[in-house]
């Protein structure tokens, strides 16, 4: 094996660390941090963190707050989660993928998360983004 096929595959596994399995989503969010609030979409999740997308970078241990409200139920009052980031990624100049360990995780809140991830017939991101601050 190579070295560059050797560094290919802990570059992977350094990425694939977890300690519970991801779930993929996308799910509409709201970033809310000591700075700023933006929106943003939540890209995968487990027992003990999730994944989200921003459009700036946060540094690791920022503490922020995320509000999830579902397009499925508009009645329902949006879900407060507060998270640690572990890591910033940029993808690209307007695009960061955070990952971030959850302060606190009430029952339920993967069975939550699995809903508001599962798709609507002919919801776009953007309708779903309209219902979070409504």
């Amino acid at each position: 094996m190579d070295s560059q096929t050797a560094q290919s595959k802990l570059e992977e596994a350094v990425l694939n660390r977890r300690v519970a399995k991801r779930t993929e989503a996308c799910i509409p969010t709201v970033v809310v941090d000591k700075n700023t609030m933006s929106y943003s979409t939540i890209t995968d999740f487990s027992d003990t963190g999730l994944r989200l997308n921003i459009p700036y970078p946060l540094a690791p241990d920022d503490e922020v707050e995320l509000l999830i409200k579902p397009k499925n139920d508009p009645l329902a009052k949006p879900v407060h989660v507060k998270l640690t980031v572990k890591h910033c990624r940029e993808e690209n100049p307007q695009n960061f993928s955070i990952g971030g360990q959850l302060k606190y995780c009430f029952d339920g809140l993967k069975m939550l998360l699995q809903t508001y991830s599962q798709k609507q017939p002919g919801s776009s991101l953007k309708d779903r983004l309209g219902f979070i601050l409504a």
